[in-house]
């Protein structure tokens, strides 16, 4: 398995927010590169997840989460995706190419596409009009292709939480990874934040539909987080 199909298998079924994925190449945002998006996806189902603890080998207490499935990411995921490539489009760090300006052409119609499953049943889905491009050399051709520094990788996962006093917020986990044309990682982050909002529910099983909002602010919050990730990043750099 090439190293960022197995990048994004491992966070479909991790998820969590640990240090796993993490690195940024500081000289690559020395003249703010263009980008080009070449795959925006989701994790195909929007999950209910509580943490827990529970009891590691040797006898300490660790932290895991319990769920379930709320429902299918469809409904939800056009207006994810859009806060998603919104909040990037504001980074003074690179420029977004437009959309249709990758998607049109040749080279992005004809390049191959991964089948969205991974280990553990995981199965993630393309946003319209892209395609699960996960293989680091079809990157690097579109980003020639495309004329930009860098094809990126955009990946989502739409689950909620209960915050207590019968509140339930919207939690997404982002993921975005640049490669250039080189093939090369130059820049790879995740978050995963609340939305400051909430709704106040008697059950947890809610549909998708009725947290849209609480999942898109979510999405645009995670998004700020690693652009200042990155921002802290390269200023220390300098």
């Amino acid at each position: 398995m090439r190293p960022l199909i197995a990048l994004v298998a491992v966070f479909a079924l991790a998820q969590s927010a640990c240090s796993f994925g993490r690195s940024v190449s500081p000289e690559a945002f020395r003249r703010a590169p263009s980008f080009a998006i070449v795959n925006v996806n989701t994790a195909e189902r929007v999950s209910y997840t509580e943490p827990t603890m529970v009891r590691a080998p040797g006898g300490g207490m660790d932290m895991s989460s319990t769920g379930f499935d709320a429902g299918p990411a469809a409904g939800i995921f056009p207006e994810t995706k859009a806060a998603a490539v919104r909040a990037l489009s504001r980074s003074h760090r690179f420029r977004l190419l437009p959309e249709e300006e990758v998607l049109s052409t040749a080279a992005y119609a004809s390049a191959p596409a991964h089948n969205g499953e991974f280990f553990g049943g995981a199965k993630f889905v393309p946003a319209r009009g892209y395609k699960l491009i996960f293989d680091e050399a079809v990157a690097a051709r579109l980003a020639r292709a495309t004329g930009a520094g860098a094809a990126v990788i955009v990946n989502l996962h739409h689950t909620y939480t209960s915050v207590g006093g019968g509140q339930l917020a919207g939690r997404v986990t982002v993921m975005v990874t640049a490669i250039d044309r080189a093939g090369r990682t130059i820049w790879t982050d995740f978050a995963s934040v609340l939305s400051e909002h909430t709704i106040a529910s008697p059950s947890k099983k809610v549909s998708p539909a009725a947290i849209q909002p609480l999942l898109v602010e979510s999405t645009e919050r995670g998004i700020r987080a690693m652009l200042q990730r990155l921002d802290d990043q390269l200023r220390a750099w300098k």
